[in-house]
C-alpha cells in the first residue's frame, strides 16, 4: 500500500465495501474463537471464502491496501492492528450513527449546588446531562455513544453512563486518557462556589485533545483507600452515580481544602457513619497521606 499516512489517505482506504467486509469478517472470526487469547488470524483462503469478491487477484489487492495500517500479516494469515480493532468496533456497534433520544427522566441523588433532590437526565445530541429542576443548573454531563442508548430505556441508559464514568474516572486518576490511552496533564482550578467543592481537577490529553474534569472530592473518591472506606460503610463508589456521591458534598459530609502552596497540597475529607477518612494530596493529586478517625458528629449516615 501507499506510504501516505495522512488522515485523508488513511480513511480513504476504508471507502471500499470489500475492505470493510474483510475487517468485519476477521472481527467475527475473533468473536467465534471465544475466550482464546491473542488475535484471530485468517488465512488468505479463509478470507476469500467469507467475503463476496470476484477473484483472488482483487482480494490480494484489497488486503495489500489494508496491510500495515489496519491489518498485520504473518505466516499464519491476517489479523487486526490496533487501528483495525478500533475501526471495526466502531463499524460493528454502528457508533457512527445517530443517538436515539429519550424522554426526560428523574434520577436519584441531590444537587451539589443547592441540595435539592430534583435531578433529571436529558439527552441532547450525543451528550447526557444531569440537571437540577430547582436551581436550573447542570451538575453532571458526559458524552454517550449511540450503542449506549440503543435498545435501552432511559433509566438503563443512565445506569450504563454511571458505569462508564466510574471506569473513566479510575483511568484518569492513573494519568491514562480513556479515549486514546495517551498521557494526561493536570490542572487544579479553584472555582470559588461556596455551596460546592471549591476545587476542580481538569485532566487534558495532549494527543487526542480530550479533557476530563471532576470536583476534587469526586476524583479522590476513586482512590482505593476511599473506595474501601465507603464500601465498609455501605456505599459502593464504583456503582454509585457521580452526582449521588457529590450530593454528600452539599450535605457537609465530604469536603476538600487547600492546605499548602508552593508546592500546592490539598486535603479531602470523607465522612460516613460517624467515621472520617482524610486523604492528603500532593500538587499532582497523588495521595501522600491517609488518616482514619472516629468523630460521630461528622457525616452520620449521609
Amino acid at each position: 500500500m501507499s506510504e501516505d499516512r495522512s488522515a485523508a489517505a488513511v480513511f480513504g482506504l476504508l471507502s471500499d465495501e470489500t475492505r470493510i467486509a474483510v475487517l468485519r469478517k476477521i472481527a467475527v472470526a475473533q468473536s467465534e474463537r471465544g475466550h482464546t487469547a491473542g488475535p484471530a488470524e485468517l488465512s488468505f483462503s479463509a478470507i476469500y471464502d467469507r467475503v463476496a469478491i470476484d477473484n483472488t487477484a482483487k482480494l490480494s489487492y484489497h488486503l495489500g491496501e489494508l496491510e500495515g495500517l489496519f491489518l498485520r500479516k504473518t505466516d499464519d494469515g491476517y489479523s487486526l492492528t490496533h487501528a483495525g480493532e478500533r475501526i471495526v468496533r466502531l463499524l460493528l456497534s454502528e457508533n457512527y450513527g445517530e443517538v436515539t433520544g429519550f424522554d426526560r427522566t428523574a434520577v436519584p441523588g441531590s444537587c451539589l449546588l443547592c441540595g435539592a433532590s430534583s435531578l433529571e437526565a436529558t439527552l441532547d445530541s450525543q451528550f447526557l446531562t444531569i440537571g437540577c429542576l430547582d436551581c436550573e443548573r447542570n451538575v453532571a454531563g458526559y458524552e454517550v455513544p449511540p450503542a449506549q442508548v440503543r435498545e435501552r430505556s432511559a433509566s438503563a441508559a443512565v445506569e450504563a453512563l454511571v458505569h462508564r464514568m466510574g471506569a473513566h474516572y479510575r483511568q484518569v486518576r492513573g494519568g491514562v486518557c480513556p479515549s486514546c490511552g495517551g498521557r494526561l496533564s493536570l490542572e487544579v482550578r479553584e472555582l470559588g462556589e461556596p455551596e460546592a467543592d471549591p476545587f476542580v481537577a481538569i485532566d487534558r490529553c495532549a494527543d487526542c485533545l480530550r479533557s476530563y474534569s471532576a470536583p476534587l472530592t469526586l476524583r479522590s473518591a476513586y482512590h482505593p483507600e476511599a473506595i474501601a472506606f465507603c464500601w465498609e460503610r455501605g456505599v459502593d463508589v464504583l456503582s454509585t452515580a457521580p452526582w449521588e456521591l457529590l450530593g454528600r458534598v452539599h450535605d457537609g459530609g465530604w469536603s476538600s481544602a487547600k492546605t499548602a502552596t508552593e508546592p500546592a497540597a490539598y486535603e479531602v475529607m470523607f465522612g460516613l457513619a460517624g467515621d472520617v477518612l482524610r486523604l492528603g494530596l500532593g500538587a499532582d493529586l497523588s495521595v501522600e497521606r491517609t488518616e482514619r478517625v472516629r468523630r460521630n458528629s461528622v457525616g452520620d449516615d449521609r
